[in-house]
């Protein structure tokens, strides 16, 4: 039902896209750029709460301005860009629901004739549909599950030799749950990997050992009731490079085991296979095709243990300078470790963009998704129809 509120919010957006319209992107110098975007779209849901039963749908505005700063050119050894965007979200029929989002990265890069290196912080606010979860009792009183996440991560790759090269990083992650906190466990987690590679067929290709140490540690109430740690040791082998102009890789397969430190939890350790990779495909000056796929145990947002398999296949397509087109499918299987439970889940998407000219780019999109859990009360489908028009400054 549209009410006076309703158009009140809308007249807002469109105030606020024209009033950033307005606003032109400073070149301060050569090396220096700083931008300015705009985006305005409505997204009808079918399901914003992921139910099986009793689906409750509704139209989502969306509002985001977003400002780049862009350090460095394209032939200086290191860049440096910040980047910042608020969300501002309103359900139409369900206004408690409504949303301000921040999200906030800033990365620097540096390539020299022998290190590369790329460090990264960042600060995401997030608003998360959620299905009904036995686990929690969140349901009781509405599905939005809001939560706030840091990230820090430094990588260097190091050429020791003309063949022999190694790479190190550190990463950090923390969340904190901003609303049904007796449900949800926060977390802080922190990674170092480290592998030494060598040159294989050609001196485009590498590959080697591959280390991985992680650290997780469990709690609720901002850290008021400990729940535990758990420590993950990943060990394999890793192959990266070009293959050719029009095919490159990176793809990590080895074995992980999680060891558990948690008092309600009474096994000591589980091991599975597990895989990281990417392979990206150019088949045409045109399309490009990007295949994604991972293995590897997961902390779930209410402290289960998760043996998490996915593979992810997107499509894109440049017909031209104003018209392009991308499809992606993916399929995730969730197999909780320590309940008798698993969720395959199936999304389809498709999506196309037309660049009406150097300012201004109208979208649409259209996503499917489908639950299939051996829960009843978990299974779900959810419909998503976007339509977006975006400003660029």
């Amino acid at each position: 039902m549209i009410t006076k509120n309703t158009l009140k919010v809308a007249a807002a957006l469109i105030a606020g896209f024209s009033a950033l319209t307005t606003v032109n992107a400073a070149d301060v110098n050569e090396n220096v750029r700083l931008n300015f975007s705009a985006k305005v779209s409505a997204e009808y849901n079918d399901n914003i709460y992921l139910n099986t039963a009793d689906k409750v749908d509704d139209v989502i505005l969306h509002f985001i301005p977003a400002t780049k700063l862009s350090l460095g050119s394209e032939v200086a050894e290191s860049s440096f860009n910040v980047s910042l965007s608020e969300d501002f979200s309103y359900y139409l029929d369900h206004d408690q629901n409504n949303t301000q989002n921040t999200h906030l990265n800033a990365v620097y890069s540096y390539s020299g004739a022998k290190l590369k290196a790329t460090a990264s912080v960042g600060y995401d606010m997030m608003s998360q549909n959620s299905a009904r979860d036995h686990f929690a009792r969140a349901a009781r009183r509405g599905n939005i599950i809001r939560y706030d996440t840091w990230y820090a991560r430094a990588d260097g790759d190091y050429q020791l030799t003309s063949k022999l090269s190694t790479t190190a990083g550190l990463g950090y992650t923390g969340k904190r749950y901003r609303n049904h906190r007796d449900s949800y466990a926060d977390s802080q987690s922190y990674t170092v990997p480290v592998s030494l590679l060598h040159t294989l067929v050609t001196e485009k290709i590498r590959g080697g050992l591959s280390y991985q140490y992680t650290y997780t540690d469990l709690s609720r109430y901002n850290g008021n009731m400990p729940l535990g740690y758990t420590e993950t040791h990943f060990v394999g082998f890793n192959v990266q490079g070009v293959v050719d102009e029009k095919l490159n890789l990176n793809v990590r397969v080895g074995s992980s085991t999680i060891s558990y430190h948690r008092r309600y939890d009474n096994r000591s350790s589980s091991s599975t296979l597990s895989f990281l990779g990417t392979v990206n495909y150019k088949a045409t000056e045109k399309t490009n095709a990007s295949l994604t796929f991972n293995r590897d145990f997961e902390i779930s947002g209410t402290a289960q243990s998760i043996k998490a398999t996915g593979v992810t296949l997107r499509l894109t397509h440049n017909v031209d300078s104003k018209w392009s087109f991308n499809e992606s499918v993916s399929w995730v299987n969730d197999d909780y470790v320590s309940a008798d439970r698993k969720d395959n889940i199936y999304t389809l998407s498709a999506g196309a963009s037309y660049r009406m000219n150097d300012y201004l780019t109208l979208g649409a999109s259209y996503k499917f998704q489908w639950n299939d859990s051996d829960v009843s009360e978990m299974s779900y489908t959810n419909n998503v129809l976007t339509l977006s028009a975006t400003a660029n400054f």
